[in-house]
């Protein structure tokens, strides 16, 4: 029997539960479900919040050697898959202010898990707010977008943050 992507999103928000917990010691880590802010992280009384969202499949890139064969030039291709995030939903749900504008208010951040391999990356809200929404013009983002934007290092980056090094 099949899952539903409901299902599939649980077990990924729990992968990325167990993750966390893992990775921050001498924290509570709350997992609240696929509905609303995800996951709580709490130190010395201060609540870092995260939102989770998952894709199925990784973004593919690399150097296209059929392409290169046929000319002297670098080849770059990119496989942006599984459709684009969703920042704005209030409008489906009875809140007068957006998940992600809550996230920014309260500096949290978004942690992306992608395919089924628990690749995670993260980034700020604030950050992905500036870089990609502006004035809220762009409601949807192709996962590429999003993901260029991710820290390299983002697990040190929230854990200075969480633990206010």
């Amino acid at each position: 029997m099949s899952k539903s992507q409901k299902q599939l999103a649980e077990i990924k928000h729990r992968r990325a539960h167990r993750f966390l917990t893992k990775n921050f010691p001498g924290c509570e880590v709350v997992y609240d479900g696929v509905e609303g802010l995800d996951h709580k992280i709490i130190f010395n009384d201060k609540t870092t919040w995260l939102e989770t969202k998952s894709c199925k499949k990784i973004i593919l890139a690399g150097l296209d050697k059929k392409r290169m064969a046929e000319s002297d030039e670098p080849r770059i291709f990119n496989h942006l898959k599984s459709g684009q995030f969703k920042f704005e939903g209030q409008h489906f749900y009875p809140y007068k202010v957006s998940q992600h504008q809550d996230l920014v208010d309260l500096h949290g951040w978004y942690t992306f898990v992608v395919g089924n391999n628990m690749d995670i990356f993260g980034i700020q809200a604030e950050k992905l707010d500036k870089i990609i929404c502006g004035d809220w013009k762009q409601k949807r983002v192709v996962w590429g977008n999003v993901l260029q934007y991710c820290y390299p290092d983002w697990l040190k980056a929230l854990k200075m943050q969480v633990y206010e090094i």
